[in-house]
């Protein structure tokens, strides 16, 4: 089936729709619009060349469709990418229990425009209840046009004759380019679907919880108050209702709360139920609660940092603003641990196996890109479905995810330790670490707890970055893993402690080197899994001994000279061969030289 994606720089198939935005004005509130998607067309589908007659319907199940019984649809709007030519194609509106049966009522027209075509029907369809498909079938064109999600209810396409009628699994934030008016005296005036919500995992006993969501007006009526109910280990613990809101029919309202209160510590099972709109009882009720959620009532609650994973290469013409982004907003963040991983797009020289083997982390349908990101190995989805619709960890990078998912990411405390000490001495570039942790809130979850522990290096001064202008500095790049790829595993119930002994070559700059930690779940059967519990780093130049700097090289028959940022300036140079460097700081021979 042919799917549709939005980035083009993972698969080709995508068609955009620039400048194709066609409004529809406001729907008074005598007749109500059925569709899943919002008034503007934005994306294509594209329609396989073996299909003569391609098209989308909307599915209703009878429980539904009952609170609309006795009122009539009226009329049906299909958008469309193509105007008609001659009255050779056709443009056939239907309604129908089954898609492969005979219609229930159909129409058919040979003149349509490139725009929204509202098709009034002949005979006006009454509502009886049961279960609806509402659909249109179009030859002549070469795409389906989609808009913007509202609703999320199923849909079905048909774009490849080779398939037939198939349910939409494409693109989880577009819906099809379809609706269908309703009128009667009869419309339900109260329908209300509740969205997404947030409320913390974790608080402390007797603090208000800030609960807080959106939700879709689907009725004829202003919505202006809600009251909602809170469930509580699946019995009702109180109520609070929302005034002042004035969200009109099909438009996506916000609220938040703050009144519920949990004074004993444990795990609790909260639900959330919009019980009332405006007073009155809703004409559907199935789509007014959220999942259960669980939080946890904690004595005390220690902050984590998170862990940004950057995906960039110096061939990537696109990472040089991405990291520039990030830098600006991550500035001085203490909360943030970065580590970039040269893969994504090709190999540099700065990448290593590792980096290379958690691409594994991106969709394996799409292929990989740069420059991408992940926080914490964890997908986001359910917070931010436009952001996360590979529904995989790793999104695009740039400064407006980061400052969407950071919040998020840091929402989450801290569920083990992760304490870092390294030593070694002056003259030497070997570096003695030590990493231990231990429970801080129950782990009972995870089924693989792992360590990982890497040395990364900042501020590396390239030449050849892709997209730069002029020079360019590496942030933050991961130099080598230190535990086998997906960590050691660790038992967090007892604590757990690790040593490592690694000898720095001379080719990097150690006062900019740092020791990266964190523990995460590791599953081999599934990318969602393997969520960054907690994370830190330490600088190692602030607990080495010091590097020497001195004013005379050593005695020795050779000398190979770098810069700090990692550039070799000589080889096997003699005495006479230093004396005609310019005057600054060298490593020679693997130790800091000022001249």
């Amino acid at each position: 089936m042919n799917t549709l994606f939005t980035h083009s720089k993972k698969l080709a198939m995508l068609c955009l729709s620039a400048g194709l935005l066609f409004p529809i004005t406001t729907q008074a509130e005598s007749e109500l619009t059925l569709g899943n998607g919002r008034n503007s067309i934005t994306q294509l589908q594209q329609i396989s060349k073996n299909t003569d007659k391609a098209g989308s319907a909307l599915y209703y199940p009878a429980d539904f469709m009952t609170a609309y019984k006795g009122c009539t649809i009226s009329a049906i709007k299909v958008g469309l990418n193509t105007a008609s030519v001659d009255d050779k194609d056709t443009l056939r509106v239907f309604i129908t229990n089954d898609l492969n049966g005979k219609p229930l009522y159909e129409q058919e027209q040979t003149s349509w425009t490139r725009s929204w075509n509202t098709i009034t029907l002949n005979t006006p369809f009454v509502i009886d209840g049961q279960a609806l498909y509402i659909g249109y079938e179009v030859s002549g064109q070469k795409f389906l046009a989609y808009t913007n999600m509202l609703v999320e209810n199923e849909e079905w396409v048909k774009c490849d004759k080779a398939f037939g009628w198939e349910k939409y699994e494409g693109e989880p934030t577009l819906r099809a380019a379809l609706q269908a008016v309703v009128t009667g005296d009869n419309l339900p005036q109260h329908n209300v679907q509740i969205l997404n919500t947030k409320m913390p995992n974790y608080t402390l006993p007797g603090k208000n919880i800030i609960y807080s969501g959106t939700f879709n007006n689907l009725g004829a009526t202003t919505v202006n108050s809600l009251k909602f109910t809170y469930l509580v280990n699946g019995k009702e613990f109180t109520t609070h209702t929302v005034s002042g809101l004035n969200v009109r029919p099909r438009t996506t309202g916000a609220f938040m709360m703050q009144n519920l209160i949990l004074d004993q510590t444990g795990i609790y099972d909260v639900q959330l139920q919009i019980s009332q709109i405006n007073g009155e009882a809703d004409a559907y009720e199935k789509d007014n609660a959220t999942p259960v959620k669980q939080t946890m009532v904690c004595d005390s609650i220690v902050k984590r940092r998170a862990l940004l994973e950057v995906f960039s290469t110096e061939k990537c013409t696109g990472c040089p603003s991405a990291h520039k982004e990030i830098s600006k907003i991550l500035d001085g963040n203490k909360e943030v641990v970065e580590l970039s991983h040269h893969a994504g797009f090709y190999t540099d020289d700065f990448t290593v196996d590792e980096s290379v083997a958690y691409e594994w982390f991106y969709t394996p349908t799409h292929g990989t890109y740069a420059p991408a990101m992940m926080f914490d190995r964890k997908e986001f989805a359910s917070r931010f479905p436009d952001i996360y619709k590979d529904h995989v960890p790793m999104i695009d990078a740039n400064g407006q995810n980061v400052q969407k998912v950071l919040p998020e990411a840091l929402d989450m405390p801290a569920f083990t330790s992760v304490n870092i000490t390294a030593e070694g001495e002056a003259n030497s570039r070997e570096v003695r670490i030590h990493v231990e942790g231990k429970e801080l809130l129950p782990t009972d979850f995870l089924k693989n707890p792992v360590l990982n522990v890497w040395l990364s290096e900042d501020h590396i001064f390239t030449e050849t970055q892709a997209g730069a202008t002029g020079n360019f500095t590496q942030r933050h790049v991961a130099r080598r893993c230190l535990t086998p790829t997906w960590g050691m595993p660790v038992d967090l119930s007892k604590g757990y402690a690790a040593d490592f002994k690694v000898e720095i070559p001379a080719t990097w700059n150690m006062d900019n080197m740092k020791i990266v930690a964190f523990v995460s779940n590791y599953n081999a059967d599934d990318r969602n899994d393997c969520q960054v519990l907690n994370t830190n780093e330490l600088l190692i130049k602030h607990v080495i001994s010091g590097i020497d700097t001195v004013t005379k090289p050593g005695k020795a028959d050779s000398f190979d000279v770098y810069t700090p940022s990692g550039i070799c300036v000589l080889q096997k140079a003699s005495a006479n061969d230093l004396q005609q460097l310019p005057q600054g700081i060298y490593i020679v021979n693997g130790k800091k030289w000022l001249k």
